[in-house]
């Protein structure tokens, strides 16, 4: 029975092989539509979190300090969750830090370096956020021995904005991708009714039971998922090739594997719904 069933799937691709053409077409734009889609949310996810890291604050602190009490604000910063990395800057750091931003050295004017020792603070990603990061940087101005916390709040607050108004557009655009997919699965179901319509009302005029007509129907729909698969995944392989010799300092295997399954289930899936929503389409009546 089962070797029936693919025998009746193949022969829909035989009987109307410009429609199978058409219909695998659309499925595969609609796999690549919903994989760039996917792509698109994982790189701006990654960007923001690559843009967030790179987020310093200078934290100073009080000259009359020992080297213990220095200690202990370090620990205690460490501490502090949404702190993922503390880098300690001596007085000696600082004036080769300022003379090469500045290309003066004022060792040559005094004969003490005024410069505070400080602290760079990066923050986790996954921890700040325009609500939460003045409270952040208030919990590091109050810690005993910090004189100062100092960082460029325009740029932070202006790239917030930025980053949460890039992802919404890129959320609105990947929803708007996802459901004009569906509606070209849709559309495919339509197309594999209308393209072997005779042949459907020739099988119940015979006597053919629901469930011989859906069958094949349903299986069409899986194989024309897993050949849009195969089409979208040799266009993206196409592309990753491209990707690799353009950026070749980006490792993109981690991602692709990813990617390639993602397209691979999707394919399927949206083939088996195309196939099912077609199959609800059929009923034993001829008119």
């Amino acid at each position: 029975m089962i070797s029936f069933y693919f025998k009746e799937a193949f022969k829909i691709f035989k009987r109307s092989p410009f429609a199978a053409i058409v219909i695998v077409s659309i499925t595969t734009i609609a796999v690549l539509m919903c994989g760039f889609s996917a792509g698109m949310i994982y790189f701006s996810s990654k960007l923001a979190d690559k843009i967030k890291r790179n987020i310093e604050v200078s934290v100073f602190v009080d000259d009359y300090l020992n080297d213990n009490q220095v200690k202990e604000i370090e620990t205690l910063l460490t501490g502090i969750s949404s702190i993922s990395n503390v880098r300690f800057i001596d007085k000696d750091e600082a004036a080769e830090e300022f003379i090469r931003e500045t290309g003066e050295d004022f060792r040559e004017i005094l004969s003490e370096n005024p410069l505070p020792r400080s602290f760079v603070v990066k923050f986790n990603p996954d921890r700040i956020n325009p609500r939460n990061f003045e409270k952040e940087v208030e919990r590091i101005r109050k810690i005993s021995g910090v004189t100062d916390v100092i960082y460029d709040y325009d740029f932070v607050i202006k790239l917030f904005n930025y980053l949460g108004s890039l992802q919404f557009l890129i959320y609105l655009f990947s929803a708007a991708l996802v459901i004009l997919s569906v509606y070209l699965v849709y559309t495919n179901s339509r197309l594999q009714i209308e393209a072997n319509s005779q042949l459907y009302r020739t099988m119940k005029l015979v006597g053919a039971k629901l469930i011989t007509l859906k069958i094949p129907i349903i299986l069409y729909g899986v194989l024309v998922g897993i050949f849009s698969s195969l089409a979208a995944l040799a266009i993206v392989y196409l592309l990753e090739l491209l990707l690799t010799e353009i950026l070749n300092n980006i490792n993109f295997v981690k991602f692709i594997n990813v990617i390639y399954l993602f397209i691979l289930l999707l394919g399927i899936s949206l083939g088996l719904m195309g196939g099912f929503i077609s199959s609800r389409r059929l009923s034993l009546q001829t008119d």
